[in-house]
């Protein structure tokens, strides 16, 4: 466990912690059982409207309860992570174009769509002024 959190200091606390609490699911887990996990770190300032909570992970009641939470935090990033701003020019400006032209969307100019699409999935934490995030677009592709 020691070297799994030696070994990933490039990483945000919670995926060292993460990988830490991997590294020791491998070795044997929990004498107590291993059904379920929950890593609820927090920083001052971190989380979502900077109430201190950097992640609230929880799996209860599975077999491979330690593994099933080191995929949480790609659920988590989505609406909460931070943004990936792609600069709305060239392809990618025409590709917002093409969805702005599906059926059912009301924008036309290719800096209004994506603010409404982050409304409709759910992602206005990840609004880019002057650009899209990444994680919205795929969202909508």
């Amino acid at each position: 466990m020691e070297r799994a959190w030696l070994d990933n200091l490039r990483l945000r606390l919670d995926a060292r912690l993460i990988r830490v609490l991997l590294s020791g699911d491998q070795g044997g887990g929990d004498a107590r059982g291993r059904q379920s996990a929950a890593l609820d770190p927090v920083a001052r300032g971190a989380g979502y409207d900077h109430c201190g909570i950097l992640v609230d992970l929880h799996v209860d009641d599975q077999d491979r309860a330690t593994g099933e939470m080191a995929g949480l935090p790609d659920l988590h990033d989505l609406p909460f992570g931070s943004p990936a701003v792609l600069s709305l020019k060239a392809r990618l400006a025409d590709e917002v174009r093409r969805h702005l032209t599906a059926p059912g969307q009301v924008h036309t100019h290719v800096h209004d769509g994506p603010q409404d699409w982050t409304g409709e999935a759910n992602l206005e934490m990840q609004m880019a002024p002057y650009g899209i995030n990444a994680c919205v677009l795929q969202a909508v592709a």
